[in-house]
């Protein structure tokens, strides 16, 4: 038996969040297990986990919510969560996730413990401890916190996965749409032997080398970058980073940064948001359009192998659909990214 499911319905991929919280939960002397991509599942496959997983009334369940933004994820839920009432009505239900999404408690059952909000491992671990009599809590570190694959996939791992690496927390911009609760914070990132040792289990247990990085912006630190190249040489593999960026800082950084962008990241995300001056203005990026323009063109010369996404945002403060038509035919005519 274990002593606490969690459970996400966020599509097709395996979630970072529910394999972050149960090896913390692991850590702290729980049995744990995930059950994610509900939202694939019908109802007889969905019945079958509950039978097989739900075996006692003192287990808890938990529930992800951090990407549940849909109708059909957040119906998935519900289902889920009525089903295991039906076969223990006492079960003790706890819901989290990085943003308070909406009216989503409106959207679920009742009786429901919520712990909302990023970076609240403290507040995980007393509200499981309090729910399960337990009083075992160590002091949480994140540079030195990484997720126990082993213990979580003890058996026969699948193979092929993606694996999520927190490298980071925190972020010194002040992005006025950001809608995170750590604008203007510290960025705290793990050192080498960390990483090195979180990467080389993932891979032992899956076989997999593909690494999403998880930071509020990957490149806002050199030296966070320098710790990672220097954990990525160690490794008896080469690893492929997927990378969240801010282009207009990547336009400025040293050539050591780029040269590791060209060593290692093989899917980057970059931030633009908008090629209109005075938009960019309003929420305090670089207005140096052309100077935009052109790093885009260098890059994807210089970065053919790596795939391109180009981020940017409808409805900003003197934007219009006309911009966005430039902007279209402007990527378009330019091939400067591979999806957008």
């Amino acid at each position: 038996m274990k002593d606490v499911i969690i459970i996400s319905a966020e599509g097709s991929i395996v979630s970072a969040g529910p394999l972050y919280v149960a090896s913390l939960l692991i850590d702290h002397g729980y049995t744990a297990a995930t059950l994610q991509c509900l939202d694939y599942m019908d109802d007889d496959k969905i019945q079958n986990l509950i039978d097989l997983y739900f075996t006692h009334e003192k287990q808890i369940l938990g529930v992800s919510l951090t990407f549940a933004r849909s109708n059909h994820s957040l119906a998935t839920l519900s289902k889920f969560i009525i089903k295991v009432r039906d076969k223990f009505p006492n079960i003790k239900i706890v819901a989290g996730g990085a943003n308070s999404i909406g009216d989503v408690k409106s959207r679920l059952p009742e009786g429901i413990i919520y712990v909302l909000g990023q970076n609240r491992e403290n507040d995980i671990i007393d509200t499981f401890n309090k729910l399960s009599g337990r009083i075992i809590k160590k002091p949480f570190d994140f540079k030195n916190f990484s997720v126990n694959y082993k213990a979580l996939f003890p058996k026969v791992a699948p193979k092929g996965v993606i694996m999520y690496l927190d490298l980071s927390r925190g972020c010194y911009f002040n992005c006025v749409f950001c809608n995170y609760n750590l604008r203007g914070s510290k960025s705290n990132f793990k050192n080498r032997d960390q990483i090195s040792k979180e990467i080389n289990e993932f891979y032992e247990v899956f076989g997999t080398s593909d690494i999403f990085l998880l930071c509020n912006t990957f490149n806002e630190s050199i030296d966070k970058i320098r710790e990672l190249k220097e954990a990525s040489k160690t490794l008896p593999f080469i690893p492929s980073y997927f990378a969240f960026t801010r282009v207009d800082l990547l336009m400025s950084q040293p050539e050591e940064v780029k040269e590791f962008y060209k060593d290692f990241v093989r899917h980057v995300f970059l931030g633009i948001e908008s090629l209109n001056p005075q938009t960019l203005r309003s929420i305090r990026k670089s207005v140096n359009v052309e100077k935009i323009k052109q790093f885009l063109i260098d890059f994807r010369k210089d970065s053919l192998e790596t795939h391109v996404t180009l981020s940017f945002i409808v409805g900003l403060p003197n934007d219009s659909y006309d911009n966005h038509a430039e902007v279209a035919k402007w990527i378009n005519e330019n091939g400067v990214y591979d999806s957008a």
